[in-house]
């Protein structure tokens, strides 16, 4: 699936899956803009964070950093 909107810089929109399912593995790659902050949300709850912190020191890396996960 790809954001076209987010490449025209454009605000994108969100992608959504219509699949039901319960447990699953997602295992993806990506590529984010300097300074993004976006996410992947599963069952409209769960986000996983795709968040440009790239560059911040391993150290500082929280939860909410690139990969991270909260409800």
């Amino acid at each position: 699936m790809v954001n076209a909107a987010a490449d025209e810089g454009k605000k994108g929109k969100n992608i959504v899956s219509q699949m039901l399912h319960g447990d699953c593995r997602l295992q993806m790659e990506y590529m984010v803009p300097k300074g993004s902050n976006s996410g992947i949300y599963f069952l409209g709850r769960y986000e996983v964070q795709t968040l440009d912190s790239y560059t911040k020191p391993d150290d500082k890396v929280q939860h909410g950093d690139n990969g991270g996960h909260y409800e």
